[in-house]
């Protein structure tokens, strides 16, 4: 019973952590995405 209950633990502390950098790394995708997307529309408006 007491190895079935710490390996949830076990797969909870190594879950968490993965989905937490999942987030952030789709987070920092996405704005790197829309600022180069921001950056070209800038730029197309300076150069018609």
């Amino acid at each position: 019973m007491l190895g079935s209950h710490l390996l949830i633990l076990v797969l909870v502390y190594v879950a968490v952590p993965l989905l937490v950098l999942a987030a952030l790394y789709w987070v920092i995708r996405l704005a790197v995405r829309d600022g180069i997307l921001a950056a070209r529309t800038r730029s197309s408006e300076q150069h018609p």
